[in-house]
């Protein structure tokens, strides 16, 4: 029953003068699975604590005394206090679409009281690193992956792009992963620059993000594409752009895993971060970077949408992220050289390659 109810909130609406659109068509496909996938979860719990009957209503199934149980499980399991709060927000949320017009506040507010009291969720101190430090990373991986045995030299490649391009654009985990060769990662012709072209189905926020990528990335990008990149693939298809060895797309979990075990290694374990730390780096270190910007995070994090009525932001946006872009390779000393590798294309030696024919 609830799988036949979820389905038919994925169903297209049939257009008509006087037809309704629910509450689950104006949320973004992402945002459905999210509440899909935490109500899957609560279901697995009634089903693990023998609770669930398969008769009932979604809302006849929750009754405090579960929710506590739920509670519980969750911080018997070890899960951190964000995560517990977003679990019950995720069942909520699902309930409301299942059931319209019924309130499910108490998922949330337990006994009248917000589960966010409850929860210890005092924001930790994040160690912020300069994002041309985070950059300069990249580089220094990327320029080590030439040396290496090809196995070695294929991820490598990889990964140094992948955190140079999170050093510049901070995008989400989602995001980075939805990367297309030729879609959302494009070259503006044989000569052009290299940009980012994500649509709002691919966005958290749903907001459509277009952004250059600096030319210092162009000679990696295209290495990474022609070489490294066809050389995973092995003959296979993907338009996915971050390939894992054996052809297959990088998924989200391991994407993310790359980039701990990464920090790890440059950084020590306890110092460990993953993707949305290059958010926090640049949200943080931007403003104190361009002081006539205030604006200057909001606009790098997340580009106006393609709505007419906030095109005028767009402007704005791309001188944001041009002078956040200039600054960056100005801001280290030890970064000189990348501010002049923005002017200058790189020398044959560092990149030199033979791109493997389209046979091979």
């Amino acid at each position: 029953m609830d799988r036949h109810r979820w389905e038919a909130l994925r169903a297209p609406v049939v257009p008509g003068r006087f037809s309704e659109r629910s509450a689950a068509t104006k949320l973004s496909p992402r945002s459905l699975e999210k509440f899909g996938d935490g109500y899957a979860r609560w279901l697995g719990f009634l089903r693990y604590r023998g609770w669930l009957d398969a008769t009932a209503s979604p809302g006849a199934r929750v009754t405090t005394e579960r929710l506590a149980a739920y509670f519980d499980l969750l911080v018997e399991l070890e899960n951190r206090p964000y995560t517990i709060l977003g679990r019950f927000q995720e069942l909520a949320r699902a309930l409301a679409l299942l059931e319209p017009g019924t309130c499910f506040r108490h998922v949330t507010h337990p006994g009248g009281r917000p589960l966010r009291e409850t929860l210890d969720l005092r924001s930790r101190d994040q160690e912020i690193h300069h994002p041309a430090d985070l950059l300069l990373w990249g580089i220094e991986l990327m320029e080590g992956a030439l040396s290496r045995s090809p196995r070695r030299r294929q991820v490598q490649m990889r990964d140094g792009l992948l955190i140079a391009i999170l050093a510049f654009r901070g995008l989400r985990l989602g995001s980075v992963v939805s990367l297309t060769l030729d879609g959302s990662v494009r070259r503006d012709g044989p000569e052009g620059m290299w940009r980012l072209d994500i649509q709002g189905e691919d966005v958290k926020n749903s907001r459509y993000i277009l952004a250059t990528l600096p030319r210092l990335l162009g000679p990696w990008i295209d290495r990474y594409v022609e070489v490294e990149r066809r050389e995973l693939l092995a003959g296979q298809k993907s338009e996915a752009f971050w390939i894992n060895w054996g052809g297959e797309p990088l998924a989200p979990i391991g994407l993310d895993k790359r980039i701990r075990w990464l920090s790890a290694k440059r950084f020590g374990a306890s110092r460990a971060f993953g993707t949305h730390r290059f958010r926090y780096c640049i949200s943080t270190t931007a403003p104190l970077l361009i002081l006539d910007q205030p604006g200057l995070a909001a606009a790098l994090l997340r580009i106006t949408s393609r709505v007419m009525a906030e095109h005028y932001d767009r402007g704005d946006a791309v001188l944001a992220v041009k002078a956040f872009h200039k600054t960056l390779a100005e801001a280290r000393d030890r970064s000189e050289t990348l501010a002049r590798d923005t002017l200058e294309p790189l020398g044959p030696d560092t990149l030199s390659f033979t791109a493997p024919s389209e046979t091979e």
